[in-house]
């Protein structure tokens, strides 16, 4: 429980400064595979970084405004009152030991919602051959990599 409050508050430090318009190409600097169920949901260049036990990673193209049409950043208002202006894939890889936990926000959420526990990592990479999906319990095939660009 401590590890999932954990997480949430990264989450949540990491929200503003993943929901901006696209940054310059020097934010871009590794590459990027997602694939979930054999179904690619990412596979370019993204902003990656690690702080130790957590990695992020976001293709820089979600684009979350205020009623306004500004973005977040430049406008005051309440999270019920954000909204998806253009999609785009971020999340966070949290390591627990030799396993890993992936959330990603489906391409199209203003939140890193969809979580998956046992990703081990190969390489480069951190995949699972099933994966449970926290809260749903519904399993799936995760596989999630980054590469210096």
């Amino acid at each position: 429980m401590i590890k999932a409050v954990a997480l949430m508050a990264a989450l949540s430090a990491s929200f503003a400064a993943l929901h901006t318009a696209p940054s310059d190409a020097s934010a871009l600097n590794a590459k990027c595979l997602l694939v979930m169920d054999g179904v690619t949901r990412l596979d370019d260049r993204c902003s990656f970084t690690s702080n130790g036990e957590t990695d992020s990673f976001s293709d820089e193209r979600l684009l979350v405004v205020c009623p306004d049409g500004r973005p977040v950043q430049t406008s005051d208002c309440f999270g019920y009152q954000m909204r998806v202006a253009r999609n785009g894939v971020y999340g966070f890889l949290q390591r627990e030991g030799s396993a890993a936990r992936l959330c990603w926000n489906t391409g199209n959420m203003r939140n890193a919602q969809a979580c998956f526990d046992g990703l081990i990592q190969k390489g480069d990479c951190w995949q699972s051959i099933v994966s449970r999906s926290l809260g749903r319990g519904t399993m799936h095939k995760l596989k999630f990599c980054a590469w210096d660009d």
